[in-house]
Formats: C-alpha cells, sequence, structure tokens
C-alpha cells in the first residue's frame, strides 16, 4: 500500500487496511487449521467434508463477479489497474475451490474420506 496514499481517496485506503488485517487473520486460521488437519488428518475428515458446501459457494460467488463488468465492481479505476487480468485470476481460484469440491466427493465416493 505504500505509494498509494496520494492517489487513492481516504475511503479506499481505510477498506483497504480493514481488508488487509481480515486477510491477514483468515489467512492465519487456514493455516492452523491445514496444519492440524496434515497431522491429525482422521479427526479432520469430518472438516474437509464440511469445507466443500462453502467452497462450492465461494466458487460461484467468484465465477460471478468474474462476469461482472469491472467498473461495476470497483468504480474507481486506479484501484484496478494493478491487476490487469483481474477476471482470469478470480476464475482461476473458482477453479480450484471446485476441484477441491470434487476431489473431496470423489473421496467419498470411493469411500477413502
Amino acid at each position: 500500500m505504500a505509494g498509494v496514499d496520494a492517489y487513492w481517496p481516504e475511503s479506499a485506503m481505510v477498506f483497504a487496511r480493514l481488508f488487509m488485517m481480515l486477510w491477514a487473520s483468515a489467512s492465519l486460521v487456514m493455516a492452523v487449521v491445514c496444519y492440524f488437519s496434515q497431522r491429525y488428518l482422521e479427526q479432520a475428515k469430518p472438516l474437509l467434508v464440511l469445507l466443500t458446501l462453502p467452497a462450492i459457494i465461494h466458487a460461484a460467488m467468484l465465477l460471478g463477479l468474474s462476469l461482472t463488468p469491472i467498473v461495476e465492481i470497483m468504480p474507481l479505476a486506479n484501484l484496478y489497474a494493478w491487476i490487469p487480468f483481474y477476471e482470469v485470476w478470480i476464475r482461476g481460484e473458482a477453479l480450484l475451490l471446485v476441484s477441491y469440491a470434487l476431489y473431496i466427493a470423489y473421496g467419498r465416493w470411493k469411500r477413502f474420506i
């Protein structure tokens, strides 16, 4: 966020700082969950299955965002300038989430999860 103070409005800066804190907290929680899931795999299997529904919902949301014109999502052009292929990026994230859900469904079908 260094160097954008002069260009972004104050509301965008406040939102970006809040989002960075939320992202950092969520990343830390996910890292801890992944560590303990790896270490105690048998106990984590229900959690892996439970996370498939939020993964599918989040993938649908990302696909919806990728089909929405960027000016409707971020009306300020300078907030978009640093990610030129935003639609491709979030479609890739959605594909990863769908592949996770399919892998878990396959594991349930073959009875190894």
